[in-house]
């Protein structure tokens, strides 16, 4: 959920910002999102997960609100919650992959190694314009 979460805020902020390359970065993340949701959901399945949400109206809906509140210095409030919530998902993501690895479950981990190195990126890159 929290990955569907992402992916609906990043699409909204970026056409929100005014910052060319923010709104390059935040387009791109939305991308990573997508990619990361589909990855998420086929390692769930694997794992023999019934049903795996592709999307979620609650998420979307929080989603919209904040970015409707991201205008002027309201929007360093929702990088920032951005920026904490990739710091945040990737520590989960690292503690299942090693979870995963003392299971014996090799190519689950390496794929949650994958998504928490994705999500390492995102915070270092929302670094740049939280410190602003």
């Amino acid at each position: 959920m929290a990955e569907i979460g992402a992916r609906s805020i990043y699409a909204r902020l970026a056409v929100r910002m005014h910052d060319v390359e923010l709104r390059q970065v935040l387009s791109t993340f939305r991308d990573d999102e997508d990619v990361l949701v589909e990855g998420v959901r086929a390692l769930l399945t694997a794992a023999g997960a019934k049903r795996v949400p592709h999307s979620s109206l609650t998420r979307a809906s929080i989603g919209w609100m904040l970015a409707a509140c991201s205008r002027g210095r309201s929007s360093s409030i929702a990088l920032r919650l951005c920026h904490d919530s990739e710091c945040t998902v990737a520590r989960w993501y690292h503690a299942l992959a090693l979870d995963l690895a003392r299971t014996g479950e090799a190519e689950s981990a390496g794929a949650c190694r994958d998504f928490a190195q994705t999500k390492q990126r995102h915070a270092r890159v929302l670094e740049a314009w939280v410190a602003r």
